[in-house]
């Protein structure tokens, strides 16, 4: 009874953390905080960062001076004289300023890392904000052109019926069909243009960007844009 007892307490431990960890999944992704994950998860930027540690660590084997050294030598065994013994002791010194040459250059090292690390970091921060921009361009380049489809599906409704009336030719019927596609067009385009632009911002956000939201908002870095847009899609 203990055994079971317990095995049931395992499996809702179990099943409160997936809930936790379904709870925890972003349904809402705002500019600011893609910025934030690209800033934390990129791989890129997170090697440069370890490459900047690297480079901090030369410096201090830099600075190192050279260890002393301690030999000990036996010899003459079995001679008709006594064994001897030598002892040596050694120390390099280095002259002509050689020590901080090497760590005025591991310092110039360190520096132009740094430098990479922030354009590194810019083009990351560019790269999401782009993404963004072109993934609300093309979420009101698709909200136009569902608009205009629904408009042209009420014209064509009401043209049909006059059609069947002889008020106009059939011809005029076609081309309000035909226009159709037009349309149509323009609305997988956008689409296509939203999952490119969602693709490049979870590439930017890098590898441990798993999460599959049904809703993605972005802040617009445009005036003319609203201050949140709503794109409806998911993580590729």
């Amino acid at each position: 009874m203990r055994i079971v007892g317990l095995t049931c307490l395992v499996f809702v431990t179990a099943l409160l953390a997936n809930v936790a960890g379904a709870q925890e999944r972003l349904t809402q992704l705002t500019l600011a905080e893609a910025i934030r994950m690209a800033l934390e998860r990129n791989a890129t930027l997170q090697a440069k960062q370890l490459e900047l540690q690297s480079t901090h660590a030369n410096e201090i084997t830099a600075a190192l001076r050279p260890n002393p050294t301690a030999t000990y030598l036996a010899e003459q065994f079995g001679a008709p004289g006594s064994p001897q013994y030598t002892i040596s002791l050694g120390q390099t010194i280095e002259t002509g300023g050689k020590r901080g040459r090497r760590i005025e250059s591991a310092r110039a090292a360190t520096r132009v890392t740094s430098y990479e690390l922030e354009d590194v970091r810019r083009q990351v921060i560019f790269q999401i904000k782009k993404a963004f921009s072109d993934a609300l361009i093309a979420q009101a380049s698709e909200a136009l052109a569902t608009a205009n489809l629904a408009t042209l599906d009420e014209l064509e409704r009401i043209q049909r019926f006059r059609a069947e009336r002889g008020d106009i030719s059939k011809l005029e019927l076609t081309r309000i069909q035909l226009q159709r596609f037009a349309f149509e067009r323009d609305a997988a385009d956008a689409a296509q243009a939203i999952q490119a632009a969602k693709s490049c911002c979870a590439a930017s956000s890098g590898p441990k960007c798993s999460p599959r939201p049904s809703a993605l908002w972005a802040s617009s870095p445009f005036a003319t844009f609203p201050s949140s847009e709503k794109i409806s899609t998911d993580w590729p």
